[in-house]
């Protein structure tokens, strides 16, 4: 039996779709050539490459994902982590140091006293001692240093009378001024005594030290628009070093009571006194700041001070006792010149001049 002739074979046409065919001319989708990638690019075999399908590939998608989100978290903890003791630190600011013992000043002790010597050939002479004029300066700012001051004045005068009795003299007065003696005062003395008094203290600080500074305190907040105003207080101590000097001036003048002519002066110029000091001062210092928190975190801002307020802790000022040292010096050296001067041998020239003085005027 003869072999059927082989027909060519057709090429393969798919089956016909069940829904009707898209009208002619209308391209409904265009799907582009797939390109062949080399199996070796891949870097998987062709068996491995055949095993996937689209199921798995959108699985391992996912958990690369899952993957990646987890890391990022991980990380964002463990920078939060680190920079937490910064932000605390940050915000605590550095812990003070414990408020420190303030030394307490000396106890004040001094003595404007001075005993006279009893001259062996007393003078007989009467004088009338008026009382003192004084002329102080001050310009140290301490209440018990001015204190000082006025109470020396007075010291002096009594010393004064003290010394005059000693040597012989025979006192009257204390006398304001020679316009508020009688007639018959003037005429009983022989000579008027008019001591004048300048003395003048100063206070210059040489330098300073903070000792301690406490707290910040935010005694009010308040919002300004975007921002936060908190105003603030902090104390701190500081100790002030410097010197203390008094310079002193005693004029001594003997009148002619009756007739007012001046007739005998000396002056007592002992030299400057200068004595080291130091107090401590309490100050509390009163500011506002602004700023975002973000500011208030990294410690920016802006501060603005307001007021401040200071106060001496008087237990620990030792200018009193610098002053008081001081004058307890000036007063002794004053006496002693002051006793030299009232030489009964000396005094007894000046009431000579003034008796003179009396017959030229006819008293």
């Amino acid at each position: 039996m003869a072999a059927a002739p082989l027909s060519r074979q057709q090429p393969f046409a798919p089956a016909a779709p069940s829904e009707p065919h898209a009208p002619r001319g209308k391209l409904l989708a265009y799907f582009p050539p797939r390109k062949e990638v080399p199996v070796a690019r891949l870097g998987k075999t062709a068996e491995q490459l055949h095993s996937i399908t689209p199921q798995s590939k959108e699985g391992a998608s996912m958990k690369d994902r899952h993957f990646r989100n987890r890391e990022r978290v991980r990380f964002a903890l463990v920078v939060v982590l680190l920079l937490l003791p910064l932000f605390a630190c940050m915000t605590a600011g550095p812990q003070p140091s414990p408020e420190p013992t303030i030394p307490q000043a000396p106890p004040l002790t001094y003595s404007f006293s001075y005993e006279p010597t009893k001259e062996a050939n007393p003078a007989k002479v009467a004088i009338a001692l008026g009382r003192m004029l004084i002329q102080p300066e001050n310009k140290c700012p301490s209440n018990r240093v001015a204190d000082l001051l006025s109470e020396m004045p007075s010291a002096l005068q009594s010393a004064f009378q003290a010394t005059l009795i000693a040597k012989g003299y025979t006192l009257s007065g204390p006398f304001d001024s020679r316009e508020k003696m009688t007639y018959a005062e003037k005429e009983k003395a022989m000579l008027l005594l008019l001591p004048e008094l300048r003395v003048r203290c100063s206070c210059a600080d040489s330098g300073s030290e903070k000792l301690w500074e406490g707290n910040v305190r935010t005694t009010r907040t308040e919002n300004v628009g975007e921002k936060t105003r908190q105003y603030r207080e902090q104390d701190n101590i500081t100790v002030h070093r410097g010197t203390l000097q008094v310079a002193f001036s005693l004029d001594l003048v003997l009148y002619e009571p009756i007739t007012g002519e001046k007739l005998w002066l000396k002056s007592v110029t002992p030299s400057t006194v200068n004595e080291s000091y130091q107090y401590y001062e309490r100050i509390t210092d009163y500011t506002i700041w602004e700023g975002t928190l973000g500011d208030a975190l990294l410690g920016g801002g802006f501060v603005k001070p307001y007021d401040k307020e200071v106060n001496v802790i008087t237990n620990s000022d030792t200018r009193p006792n610098a002053a008081a040292a001081a004058l307890e010096k000036l007063f002794a050296s004053s006496m002693q010149e002051f006793s030299k001067y009232f030489d009964p041998r000396e005094i007894a020239q000046v009431v000579e001049d003034a008796n003179k003085v009396r017959k030229l005027k006819r008293y």
